[in-house]
C-alpha cells in the first residue's frame, strides 16, 4: 500500500480504523444498512493529522459521508432553486419555468455534488444563473465561459455537476 492511509468509518457503531501510513488518501464507510462508500481525498487534504488516538483527531463530518449513498434530495422549482449541500450531495429538480437561479448553499471546500435536472411536460425550461451561497463570485464554467445549456425537450433530463474547490472557485458543468 506504500505511503497511503485509508480511514474506515462504521456509521452504525461509530467505530473507525486506519490502514497504512502517511496522509489519509481515502475514507471508507459503512452504514447500518450495510451500504459501503468510498470518498477519495485530494492529495494532502488530511496530511499531518494523527488518527491513531482514541478518537478521530481529524474533524470528520459523518452525516456528509453517509449521504453519498442513498436517495437524492428533491428540490422545489421556484425562481431561485436552493440546493442545500449539507443535506445531500445529490439532488433532483423538475424545472417549471425559464430563467431559474440555482443557489448551492452550505457547501464545504472540496465537496462535489450532482443535480438531475428534468424538463416538465412543456420543455424549454432553463437555469440562467448559478450561485454559491447567494453569490456569483468564484462561479466558473470550465468547458465554456457561459453557463451550461440544458436540454430543452419536454421531459428531457440533464446532469449538472458542481465542485467547490479549496481555492474558493465553484466549478459548474453539464455532465450529460
Amino acid at each position: 500500500m506504500g505511503n497511503k492511509k485509508i480511514l474506515a468509518i462504521d456509521d452504525a457503531t461509530g467505530s473507525y480504523g486506519q490502514v497504512g501510513g502517511g496522509a489519509v488518501n481515502a475514507i471508507v464507510f459503512a452504514d447500518a444498512g450495510g451500504s459501503v462508500g468510498l470518498v477519495a481525498l485530494p492529495a494532502g487534504t488530511l496530511a499531518g493529522n494523527d488518527l491513531a488516538g482514541d478518537g478521530p483527531a481529524v474533524p470528520v463530518d459523518g452525516p456528509r459521508l453517509a449521504q453519498i449513498d442513498g436517495d437524492p434530495q428533491t428540490l422545489t422549482s421556484s425562481a431561485t432553486i436552493t440546493y442545500d449541500a449539507s443535506a445531500k450531495n445529490s439532488a433532483v429538480v423538475t424545472l417549471s419555468q425559464a430563467g431559474h437561479t440555482l443557489d448551492v448553499t452550505n457547501a464545504l471546500p472540496g465537496q462535489r455534488g450532482m443535480l438531475a435536472v428534468y424538463q416538465d411536460g412543456t420543455g424549454l425550461r432553463t437555469i440562467s444563473t448559478y450561485k454559491r451561497a447567494g453569490s456569483t463570485t468564484g462561479v466558473k464554467f470550465p468547458t465554456t465561459a457561459a453557463a451550461p445549456v440544458l436540454v430543452s425537450t419536454a421531459l428531457g433530463v440533464d446532469i449538472v455537476e458542481w465542485w467547490y474547490l479549496p481555492s474558493g472557485d465553484f466549478l459548474v458543468w453539464r455532465a450529460s
